[in-house]
């Protein structure tokens, strides 16, 4: 039988649920007994017995606080709230700056040509789209014109991205290295694809974060990689073969390509102006004057498209040796490395890349629009109604190979080198020497005596 102490123990044990004890517990029922005195104790002993522990109970650890994330909906609804008038010190409103002078395509009425075709968004996610591609151009005078792009899924996140154009090319660096070093190589070959600014965020209403601009280095090896995004632009690239940046300059690479192989217009809508350098002006492609709109059903020809976006480069060609050997004092004449990408209009030729086009729909083939889809990159789509257009993309980023991916092989294990015959103790040689130039001293020292005497 237990003793009174093993019972006095039971008696006072905390609970692990509520923390008390049972002593506790009947105590404080027996004083609401006493203060209340119901009618019948003996049924509504139940009853208080729950009212005590609902009134003990308590959380032992904080409860934890709500952990649903609300930026993005405050940061979609900032994007409705029209800007409040700037004041000075005195009170007086601040006037408005000029009206900002930069090119922005209607985005909603793309969207509805989009769904022609199946692709895009929503009319509501559309038209956060375009109030945010607007904040972002009043944000960036330097633009001349924006766009979006496209969405870029990755794995834990998407990248929605707008392109704008530069109005002006970046300054030139690395001009103090020699014009074919291979670092200033890297950057001089990509200048008119880094005219183009590229911003990311994670959804319409959040901050817009610049790209860096691309090398021609990480353009040859985004090509040779096949790689996911993850959502976090500071996330390392590790691939084989390596890549010489983080997931920003990955995406920014691919952007690259998938502009130079995907987006088209109809032909004849660009024109290619020429250089003029009493002017100081740059050739440029501009929006032709004396474009006419085609028929719509003729743009399901891909060959009535064009590219007027810049092409891949080329390696560089190695140089030359010169076959005669200069002259000692004469300074051999380095060839002027190659000029960058020039401006161009590609069309599109029969073919090309997997290009097909359609109609949206037979039954109302007059009025409805033509969609060209890349078999090459799958998620690319140009839709076109008359002298309309619009090019977007909604994909992984990856180009679709004739063959599964595989990695490269490592390359090839250096051959041995050559076994020679064995060679002389280098100590001996030096060894050698010092004795042969003692006796040269001891020799010159003699004679001198003999002179003497």
């Amino acid at each position: 039988m237990a003793g009174m102490e093993d019972l006095k123990a039971f008696v006072h044990a905390p609970s692990a649920t509520m923390g008390t004890s049972l002593h506790d517990h009947l105590s404080t029922m027996v004083n609401h007994l006493l203060e209340k005195q119901p009618e019948n104790p003996v049924d509504a002993l139940a009853d208080l017995s729950l009212d005590v522990k609902s009134a003990l109970h308590y959380w032992k650890e904080a409860p934890p606080k709500y952990l649903l994330d609300m930026s993005q909906a405050r940061n979609g609804t900032a994007l409705f709230k029209p800007k409040e008038p700037e004041a000075d010190r005195d009170g007086k409103l601040v006037e408005p700056v000029a009206k900002p002078d930069f090119y922005i395509p209607d985005i909603v009425a793309e969207s509805q040509m989009l769904e022609w075709a199946g692709v895009g968004f929503s009319r509501e996610e559309a038209f956060r789209v375009m109030l945010s591609i607007r904040r972002l151009a009043l944000e960036h005078t330097e633009l001349k014109s924006v766009r979006f792009f496209g969405k870029i899924l990755g794995t834990r996140g998407n990248y929605f991205v707008a392109e704008g154009e530069a109005r002006v090319m970046d300054p030139p660096i690395n001009q103090d290295k020699k014009p074919w070093d291979p670092i200033r190589r890297d950057v001089e070959k990509m200048i008119h694809h880094n005219k183009f600014k590229y911003y990311v965020c994670k959804y319409p209403g959040a901050e817009w974060t610049l790209l860096p601009n691309v090398t021609y280095s990480q353009l040859v090896s985004a090509g040779q990689i096949r790689k996911y995004v993850t959502g976090d632009l500071s996330a390392k690239v590790e691939t084989y073969p390596p890549f010489n940046g983080n997931e920003a300059s990955y995406l920014r690479a691919q952007l690259a390509r998938l502009c130079a192989a995907t987006v088209l217009s109809p032909a004849g809508y660009f024109n290619l102006t020429e250089a003029d350098e009493e002017e100081g002006t740059e050739a440029e492609i501009v929006v032709s004057p004396d474009f006419e709109e085609p028929e719509t059903a003729s743009l399901a020809d891909p060959t009535a498209w064009q590219h007027h976006y810049p092409g891949l480069p080329e390696p560089d060609p190695v140089p030359e040796e010169p076959e005669e050997e200069p002259e000692e004092e004469e300074e051999p004449e380095e060839p002027e490395p190659p000029e960058p990408v020039a401006l161009e209009l590609r069309p599109v030729e029969e073919g090309e890349a997997g290009f097909a086009g359609r109609t949206c729909s037979a039954a109302a083939e007059p009025i409805c629009p033509v969609v060209m889809r890349s078999a090459q990159w799958p998620g690319a789509y140009c839709v076109a109604l008359g002298g309309a257009f619009t090019n977007i993309y909604i994909g992984s980023g990856h180009e679709r190979g004739a063959t599964a991916f595989v990695l490269p092989n490592p390359p090839a294990i250096c051959p041995d080198a050559e076994e020679k015959g064995e060679a002389e103790d280098l100590r001996e040689q030096l060894d050698l020497g010092k004795d042969e130039a003692e006796g040269e001293g001891e020799g010159d020292g003699e004679g001198e005596e003999e002179e003497e005497d």
